[in-house]
């Protein structure tokens, strides 16, 4: 299959990292090389560096403001300078978090000639949201500085989503976040379908693989279907 990216995006407790690391292992179960991206992370792991500016960013993620956007965009444009191979998928979880990164993030992708991202926007409430991040244990998770996150995303990463859904250059998938985690999944690969019958294709390929290694079954596969190979269908 030709690679792809596939941009995760939504409030905070939405469940983005969850559903990358389905998506993730869906990709490499059909046999796509991909490499995730995940800006928070990186951020937390940087802020606890012993450098002037690691120590100003630990700074202010501990007050919950937002790392500067140079910041952001250096760390995950090092990522895919760094790590990113020929061939690969993309996985973003975290960015852009503001319309002028959605446009430096637009440049990487076209550089690296991904065409038609997917931008998998998992839609839920300010109220759902505050409840889920108030029911975890996080020691970032206080009141206030939910609704700061919160308030934060509606004013500054809302106008990205909003550009990604109105630029036909996106594949745009509006997804219904307040479900399990197992129906976000199914309504995301639903809205791929070409994932799903890479998947199919996969499932027929290793039965006709594990029906060759037994001679009975290979000797019944010749005599049912004589001209008939799955790894060609």
């Amino acid at each position: 299959m030709e690679k792809d990216t596939f941009i995760f995006i939504g409030r905070s407790g939405c469940g983005k990292g969850t559903q990358k690391d389905l998506l993730i292992k869906h990709l490499e179960t059909i046999g796509m090389p991909c490499l995730s991206v995940t800006t928070g992370d990186e951020l937390r792991a940087f802020s606890n560096e012993q450098s002037y500016l690691a120590q100003l960013t630990k700074q202010l993620l501990a007050n919950g403001e937002l790392a500067p956007s140079f910041m952001a965009c250096s760390i995950w444009g090092g990522i895919l300078m760094r790590r990113y191979q020929k061939g690969q998928s993309l996985v973003f979880d975290g960015l852009p978090r503001l319309l002028s990164e959605a446009y430096i993030l637009e440049t990487a992708l076209q550089f690296l000639g991904f065409i038609h991202p997917v931008v998998v926007y998992l839609n839920v409430s300010n109220q759902w949201s505050k409840e889920r991040l108030l029911g975890r244990s996080r020691k970032d998770d206080s009141v206030a500085e939910i609704e700061k996150r919160l308030a934060w995303f509606d004013t500054d990463v809302m106008p990205a989503v909003n550009y990604f859904r109105s630029k036909s250059l996106y594949q745009f998938l509006n997804i219904n976040g307040e479900q399990t985690i197992e129906q976000v999944a199914k309504d995301i690969m639903r809205a791929l379908p070409y994932l799903s019958k890479a998947q199919s294709i996969v499932n027929r390929s290793y039965n006709y693989v594990s029906s060759v290694e037994s001679p009975k079954l290979a000797e019944d596969h010749r005599h049912d279907n004589p001209n008939q190979n799955p790894l060609r269908n």
